[in-house]
């Protein structure tokens, strides 16, 4: 399998990219932490110590 990636060449566009790229790996951390089998304090203090 073949995967061809286009990225952006203006400014603008790399700005977006590096927007949607922290904002996907923020939810997926979030979701992750969520998932834990902990109290909602521990999940509180797991996002601050990361943040």
């Amino acid at each position: 399998m073949n995967i061809t990636f286009h990225f952006p060449t203006s400014e603008k566009g790399v700005a977006e990219l590096s927007k949607k790229v922290a904002v996907t790996y923020a939810n997926a951390v979030f979701e992750k932490v969520n998932k834990l089998d902990c109290s909602k304090e521990q999940k509180v203090a797991i996002l601050n110590s990361i943040k």
